[in-house]
């Protein structure tokens, strides 16, 4: 087989102090890996070489944002961001239907779907992973379905950050008591896609073709799972230096990690809370 590898890496790192005593460092990073794989066999025929099976594979990742959503409360029994997610697959299919040329040329037809109870463009159903693929990332990041981009790999990485001031010893009864105090805060968030591949059936001639036995449309990738994680290291920690050299350390942290697996519709939400004394 014919194996190209290729690789786009990018990470930034700005620096800044809009004040004095207040450091913000802001960072980002995007990771891009594919795999293009086809065989070649020699047709007697024509006295050439013809390409069979291409495929294209790989991975992703980049730092995102979605701390719009990361204090919405949830229990065992409800969420309003899954409820989000729910409302989201209409819009994201339609959207999805209405961007295919072919599928308002040649299907445009609505059908009644029984998982979502409600109709949805045909082909393009509330269990189609393109759906649910956008209908998740909107909800759980806080976005608007009806404007996030529908592109499984955006081109620019999300900032985060990390956030330090120590200028409260400059008041001068801190400053009698402590040598240095130091308040910190810290983002981190991470887009991933484990695993994609291009679908080996689909045909950008013919963008409506449907599964076997099926009336999903084929989507152009393959994906297995895509995770969301965001961590909050810390949301907020004190550093504390006493004149007699003892110190001591306060520090909340908050994490949470959503993952969404295609291979059978599962979404996995971890939260974890940690307070930890030093």
């Amino acid at each position: 087989p014919y194996v190209r590898r290729k690789t786009e890496t990018m990470n930034y790192r700005v620096n800044t102090e809009p004040l004095p005593g207040i450091k913000i460092d802001f960072t980002g990073n995007r990771s891009y890996a594919e795999n293009l794989q086809h065989y070649f066999r020699y047709n007697w025929s024509t006295n050439n070489f013809d390409i069979f099976t291409p495929t294209n594979n790989g991975n992703f990742s980049m730092s995102y944002f979605m701390a719009g959503t990361a204090f919405v409360s949830s229990d065992s029994t409800s969420s309003r961001l899954f409820d989000n997610l729910m409302e989201n697959r209409k819009i994201i299919a339609e959207r999805i239907a209405r961007n295919n040329p072919q599928w308002i040329e040649n299907v445009n037809e609505y059908t009644f779907d029984s998982i979502a109870g409600d109709y949805f463009p045909k082909g393009y159903g509330s269990s189609s992973m393109d759906v649910l693929l956008y209908s998740f990332i909107a909800a759980y990041t806080g976005q608007d379905a009806e404007k996030i981009s529908l592109n499984p790999f955006p081109r620019i990485p999300l900032p985060n950050w990390n956030l330090t001031y120590n200028g409260l010893t400059n008041i001068p009864s801190i400053s009698k008591i402590f040598k240095t105090v130091s308040i910190s805060h810290s983002y981190k968030s991470n887009y991933a896609i484990n695993s994609w591949a291009t679908n080996v059936y689909y045909n950008e001639n013919n963008s409506v073709q449907t599964f076997e036995n099926s009336d999903i449309i084929i989507p152009k990738y393959g994906i297995s799972q895509i995770v969301l994680n965001e961590q909050f290291a810390p949301l907020i920690g004190v550093d504390l230096g006493l004149q007699n050299s003892m110190t001591f350390n306060l520090q909340f942290k908050k994490s949470r990690t959503l993952t969404l697996s295609f291979a059978n519709n599962q979404l996995t939400e971890v939260n974890a809370r940690e307070i930890v004394v030093g």
